[in-house]
């Protein structure tokens, strides 16, 4: 996922929100969830602080660029900041669970489709969330 575009004044309108909603692949056969990273088969704990760069598919890759490639921004983990947008990637991209997290280190704020966006160096699976 990449964003659509940057917002700078998303980041002042959520400014102080700790907390957005992530859609994962969940295993249909150990029930563990995994990052929608193509390729990324690495277990994520709940309940723990996850570092981005533990989970980047490209270790060199430390800028991502919106559908506009004059605008890039730092690599993280995308976290809708309302549950209706996670809900709607989630079925736009086949995602099958989504999980409320927390999150530390914004790094930019922008939209996936209409929907607002923080990108976030770490993140914490809440346990026994839904979205």
């Amino acid at each position: 996922m990449c964003l659509s575009e940057l917002s700078y004044n998303l980041k002042e309108e959520f400014r102080g929100k700790t907390f957005g909603w992530k859609v994962f692949e969940k295993s249909s056969i150990n029930k563990k969830l995994y990052p929608q990273i193509e390729g990324l088969q690495k277990v994520l704990q709940l309940n723990r602080w996850l570092d981005e760069l533990d989970f980047r598919s490209n270790k060199q890759h430390e800028k991502l660029s919106t559908n506009n490639a004059n605008h890039p921004y730092p690599t993280g983990w995308h976290i809708f900041l309302t549950r209706k947008g996670a809900r709607a990637w989630s079925r736009d991209c086949n995602g099958n669970v989504i999980r409320k997290v927390k999150f530390k280190e914004p790094v930019a704020y922008g939209f996936q489709y209409e929907y607002p966006i923080v990108v976030a160096k770490k993140i914490l699976i809440v346990p026994n969330s839904r979205g």
